[in-house]
Formats: structure tokens, C-alpha cells, sequence
């Protein structure tokens, strides 16, 4: 059944809607079953065209991503890694976890701070990006939190620059738990 509606409000959650017990709503109580994380999903939360409450969610199947842009040097992809990750763990000793991360190096034209390639003054020029994929919300938090820190407030000793961005989502009508 096909449905619009507007989206009011979003999260992201490690346990699925369906996965929770309910409980009935009494003051004082809460629920005491523990639901184990089933991966990382995105909750909607609106309202309908007929002006009905809606709640959608889904799977995050791809993880959600970090990504950051490496500065010129010539250090190899392997040492370009282990910098981060010390500087990562360095950060967030408690929350960094690799044994939780994908990464992969990769080049890619980026057009923040637009510098033409060598061919084409239209075209931007590849710089390589490390992109570190995760499937788990505690692991994807603490990457979020050093990708705003280094935003804004504490740049990496490494130099390298977030472009915090939210990876992909299940494609539409599609759940991991059907």
C-alpha cells in the first residue's frame, strides 16, 4: 500500500520497533525485558495526507559512513590508516572500535575547496577520501562525534577533513526483517 506523508521527525535506533515489548503505558514503570541490537534502523516518525500519525522503518542495509578527505602526502594507504586510527583511538579510547569498521581508500573528485584537475579546469581534481563504513549505532556515534569535533572545534593532528554524511538506506519497500 502506497502512502504520502511528511516527514516530522527521524532516529536512528539499534533495536527494531517490532523487537521492543510492549508495555502498557503506567506511571512509574518501565520496560524490563532487554531487547538485543539487531543492526542500525531509521524510524520516521509524521503524518499522513489524510492527517493520521505514520511510522515508518527500515534497515539501514549499506551502514552509515564517515568520510573523510586526506590531505596530499605521500604516505601509503596502510599508513594512512593507522594515523587515524591512533588518533581515533586517542580520542575515544572507550568507543573506537575497528574490529567494527569497513574502510576502504578510494580517489574521488571533490568539490570542496573546488581545485581544477590538471586536463580540464571544469573537472575537479581527484583527492583521496577514507571512508569508514559501520553497522553498529555505537560505533557510527562515536565516528560522528571526532567527524563534528573535527569540523568544528579539534582538527585531526593528521590533517585529514570530515564530510560527515549519512551512507545509503534500504531501497524503497524493502526491510531486512520481511
Amino acid at each position: 500500500m502506497k502512502s504520502k506523508f511528511l516527514v516530522l521527525d527521524s532516529r536512528l535506533t539499534s533495536v527494531s520497533l517490532i523487537d521492543i515489548p510492549y508495555v502498557p503505558a503506567t506511571f512509574g514503570r518501565r520496560p524490563t525485558e532487554y531487547s538485543p541490537p539487531t543492526g542500525i534502523h531509521l524510524v520516521l516518525y509524521g503524518r499522513d495526507d489524510r492527517g493520521q500519525s505514520v511510522v515508518a522503518e527500515t534497515l539501514v542495509h549499506e551502514g552509515l559512513s564517515l568520510k573523510l578527505l586526506w590531505p596530499d602526502s605521500q604516505d601509503d594507504d596502510e599508513t594512512l590508516i593507522e594515523l587515524l586510527f591512533a588518533e581515533f583511538r586517542e580520542r575515544r579510547p572507550l568507543e573506537f572500535l575497528p574490529q567494527y569498521l569497513e574502510v576502504e581508500v578510494k580517489k574521488m573528485p571533490c568539490f570542496y575547496g573546488f581545485e581544477s584537475s590538471e586536463g580540464d579546469p571544469l573537472v575537479p581534481r581527484e583527492r583521496r577520501v577514507v571512508v569508514l563504513t559501520t553497522h553498529e549505532l555505537g560505533m557510527y556515534r562515536a565516528l560522528r562525534k571526532i567527524g563534528e569535533e573535527v569540523l568544528h572545534d579539534w582538527p585531526l593532528a593528521c590533517r585529514a577533513h570530515g564530510l560527515l554524511r549519512l551512507s545509503a538506506i534500504a531501497p524503497r519497500g524493502e526491510r531486512g526483517d520481511e
